[in-house]
């Protein structure tokens, strides 16, 4: 299989590398635009247009949050939609998890010998992938606690609850309960929610047993930080370097 078979238009033909944003479509120009490298010989092509259309499906399902929580702030989704972001979430680490492989391939190990110091963010959240999305714990246990497990299940789930983590310049509440009632009573308990939604991320937590602590995941903040280090491998491997 050659590279030279496939029909790969540059869709940013003219435009400065550095310049092309999404990531996604920064990688596609960068494939097209050294095409004759030696690691896209044979069915290189095929593995790294793969990882490029996780890098596509991260941006995907990071957009589709973005969208689901300006819209529970703003009225058009009713509360209950939340759980929409818990899929989306679900769907993405299992995208996570593809990149993971991919980097550790024997593939990619031709370039990259050190990928867990190249992905240090999608290395830190497989826990999520492995003991939850993937396939629970609890459902294939691979020696986990009734407390591991327990956290595990509920790690991508309603049964979390909601752990927000407040934006940038987020208005603080109050830390008196009872100013904090009077608060929820003055807008009343559905815009408050509303509000929730306008002003924090939604965080999602498990354990990790061989860290022997607990794993946060907030898309919105980390998401750039995936995707860097994501584009980053790609670039090594098609560049050879």
């Amino acid at each position: 299989m050659s590279i030279d078979n496939w029909n790969l238009p540059d869709a940013n033909a003219g435009k400065e590398l550095e310049t092309i944003d999404p990531l996604p479509a920064r990688a596609r120009s960068l494939l097209v635009r050294n095409r004759t490298k030696p690691m896209l010989k044979a069915y290189g092509v095929v593995a790294v247009l793969g990882a490029i259309e996780m890098l596509e499906g991260l941006d995907y399902h990071h957009d589709n949050v973005i969208k689901i929580t300006s819209a529970l702030a703003s009225g058009d989704l009713p509360l209950a939609s939340a759980v929409n972001i818990d899929h989306e979430v679900v769907a993405y680490i299992n995208r996570v998890g593809q990149f993971f492989f991919f980097a550790k391939s024997d593939f990619a190990k031709k370039v990259i010998c050190d990928f867990p110091a190249c992905i240090p963010t999608i290395a830190r959240l497989m826990v999520f992938r492995n003991k939850h999305t993937a396939h629970r714990s609890m459902d294939d246990p691979r020696g986990e606690s009734e407390d591991e497990k327990v956290a595990h299940a509920r790690a991508v789930s309603s049964m979390m609850g909601f752990i927000l983590t407040p934006k940038p310049n987020a208005p603080k509440l109050p830390t008196d309960s009872v100013e904090l009632a009077q608060l929820v009573r003055e807008v009343g308990v559905e815009q408050f929610r509303r509000d929730q939604w306008k002003h924090n991320y939604k965080k999602f937590q498990t354990f990790d047993s061989k860290l022997g602590s607990s794993v946060n995941f907030t898309m919105e903040v980390e998401h750039p930080k995936i995707m860097r280090e994501a584009y980053c491998v790609v670039e090594r491997i098609i560049l050879n370097e």
